[in-house]
């Protein structure tokens, strides 16, 4: 045996590789958690610890079926423990919390995860009351942490390799050490999930057809009814709905507008279904300017199927747009379409299109947009262009005036 081949095949041979059933289920559900981001400003630093929670949940996975027992249980106990610390910074003041970070930052002296939860339960509401709501995950949670800490401090012969290396030969060893796994993963899961929730709901609100359709993009996806299912109890789900926070924010969004599916597409995934100018025009008084504006630009030129405002990464697409079509942008691209001579049905090599270019410029509101079409606009769709963008900057101009009248003007054209 080469000494290459000898050193892995012994290096290796006390590893106890673990099959998870439905890991690749397990990898989505993790994925669900890291897409829920908060938009609140003043809690933005906890995405970074959500998603780094999520990641030491992946990185747990992917040990324990390599075989790194212990290890893959400290994942989980790190993800555990920067979940609470997260939501530490987060219920502080501003004033502490910026004293607690630095100190986390420079590796200073920071509570310990018991003094975290003692110091949250005995002083921040929201924590207490989701808690409660949540009783019954909090109180399994602690004899899964203490299992998770026996296994990470080596605490009985049973945790060591030598034993596990002999144990696993013995009928049910195999099955009983894969249970204890996925029960303490999916109880992690769970109490991540709700750590995310107690900064605000809106991965439960967003499910609600209700409130879905009176919120614009606000960054947050909702958990998928598999999710909840899977690992929310039902009543405890119920009675987290019944909290103080959850009823503030539900109230405050019900007061809100609801949006026909046409304008929450619009306002949440750029997306601009010229079948339904109707109804988007109904509720015009909803959207941004540039979404203002997109809209009264595809409603006099058919032949855009994408608009680029500003951020060019980002386009709003329309229901003409072929999306089976190379997606891919430069801003090289962009800078060259900006600075030509001749702005309108510009080649877009590679794309099998063109770009028209044009700045909206009033004394308010600055944006460049960048017009994609198929086929190359005639002289008089390149005038209503024209003509749409004096009509919307003299508005603006007018003190910053609605522009019903000219979506009035649109629809008569």
């Amino acid at each position: 045996m080469e000494k290459k081949e000898f050193k892995k095949q012994y290096s290796a041979q006390h590893l106890m590789p673990l099959t998870i059933p439905n890991v690749e289920e397990y990898v989505w559900d993790i994925s669900e958690i890291d897409s829920t981001i908060t938009g609140l400003v003043e809690s933005m630093f906890a995405n970074s610890f959500i998603s780094e929670s999520c990641y030491l949940l992946k990185n747990s996975l992917l040990l324990i079926e390599q075989g790194f027992y212990d290890a893959s249980y400290y994942s989980l106990r790190q993800a555990l423990e920067l979940s609470l610390t997260m939501y530490f910074l987060v219920e502080q003041d501003k004033e502490k919390q910026q004293e607690l970070f630095d100190n986390w930052k420079s590796e200073e002296r920071f509570p310990p995860f018991n003094q975290m939860s003692k110091k949250l339960d005995d002083y921040k509401k929201n924590y207490h009351e989701i808690k409660n709501a949540f009783k019954d995950l909090f109180d399994s949670i602690e004899s899964v942490k203490n299992k998770v800490n026996k296994i990470v401090h080596k605490q009985g012969f049973d945790k060591f390799y030598t034993f596990l290396f002999v144990d696993r030969r013995k009928d049910g060893v195999t099955e009983k050490l894969t249970n204890q796994y996925v029960e303490c993963l999916e109880k992690i899961i769970a109490v991540i999930a709700v750590m995310r929730l107690i900064i605000d709901p809106f991965p439960i609100l967003l499910a609600d057809e209700e409130i879905y359709h009176r919120t614009g993009d606000i960054l947050t996806e909702s958990f998928s009814d598999k999710f909840m299912e899977k690992y929310f109890d039902k009543n405890e789900l119920e009675l987290y709905k019944q909290t103080e926070m959850f009823e503030d924010y539900r109230e405050s969004l019900m007061n809100c507008e609801k949006q026909c599916d046409a304008v929450s597409n619009l306002r949440k995934y750029n997306i601009v279904d010229c079948k339904c100018f109707d109804q988007i025009t109904e509720q015009i008084d909803l959207l941004t300017i540039d979404e203002k504006i997109v809209v009264l630009l595809c409603m006099r030129v058919n032949k855009i199927v994408a608009i680029y405002a500003g951020i060019w990464m980002f386009p709003y697409t329309t229901d003409r747009y072929n999306h089976k079509a190379r997606f891919s942008v430069s801003s090289k691209d962009f800078d060259s379409f900006k600075c030509s001579d001749q702005p309108y049905n510009q080649e877009y090599k590679g794309h099998d299109s063109y770009i028209s270019y044009f700045v909206l410029n009033s004394c308010i509101f600055k944006q460049d947009y960048f017009i994609e079409h198929y086929d190359e606009l005639e002289k008089g769709e390149i005038a209503a262009i024209q003509m749409l963008i004096v009509e919307f900057v003299n508005r603006i101009n007018e003190e910053c005036a609605d522009i019903e009248d000219i979506v009035k003007a649109v629809n008569n054209d």
